[in-house]
């Protein structure tokens, strides 16, 4: 059976609550390995401190994760490519190669995590492959946050003056929308900046949602 739809794997190493996963008997999943997870980030001060984003023993639980993940499709009859390198060069090099319809990935809340969304979502375009992208690796679903307006009134009343309106910047500088993948940005603009209100309005309104079932 021809593959529809490529399923990019990030953080997300399970099949079990998992939205990427349509109709896994079309779906071809992907790891990609990217380097700069693993090279050293320079320290602003001494070169002895400086850091890598994933080290030895986040390695090795990765490791671990993506066997597991790749053990649980081969169950199902699926499959998990391992690849190593940037995603948004070994993505469209997949595309071509298996001749998939559509790249379906997670948006993951880190300004890096959106960075790296944003240029594989503009390189797939140029392709002109179509994507889908979830929110997940998130306790609440944007969907069901306080609107915009609604925070102010959710946060204790000495914390109302702390949910200011963001500054706007230029269109020129704004980043391009990511469809319903971004809701979350927009849900966020007037968040409290303390985290117990944070978390004292979203209970108010919100609950997580139920676990998914694993693909059959």
């Amino acid at each position: 059976m021809r593959h529809t739809t490529l399923v990019w794997h990030r953080h997300d190493l399970r099949l079990s609550d998992n939205h990427l996963y349509r109709d896994l008997d079309r779906c071809l999943s992907v790891y990609v390995f990217d380097p700069a997870a693993f090279t050293r980030v320079p320290s602003c001060a001494q070169p002895e401190w400086d850091v890598t984003r994933t080290g030895p023993h986040a390695a090795q639980l990765l490791l671990a994760a993506v066997a597991s993940l790749r053990a649980s499709l081969r169950e199902r009859g699926g499959e998990l490519l391992v690849r190593c390198g940037d995603p948004a060069s070994v993505l469209p090099q997949l595309v071509h190669l298996h001749g998939v319809d559509e790249v379906a990935w997670h948006e993951e809340p880190g300004s890096e995590e959106v960075a790296t969304s944003l240029r594989v979502r503009s390189v797939l375009r140029r392709a002109r492959c179509r994507t889908r992208i979830e929110t997940g690796c998130t306790l609440y679903h944007p969907d069901d946050l306080p609107q915009p307006e609604a925070w102010a009134s959710l946060v204790h009343p000495r914390q109302k003056m702390r949910c200011k309106r963001p500054k706007q910047r230029p269109a020129e500088e704004r980043p391009s929308p990511g469809g319903e993948a971004c809701e979350w940005r927009r849900r966020l603009a007037f968040q409290p900046r303390v985290m117990n209100e944070w978390r004292r309005a979203v209970r108010a309104v919100a609950a997580p949602r139920p676990v998914l079932a694993a693909p059959a």
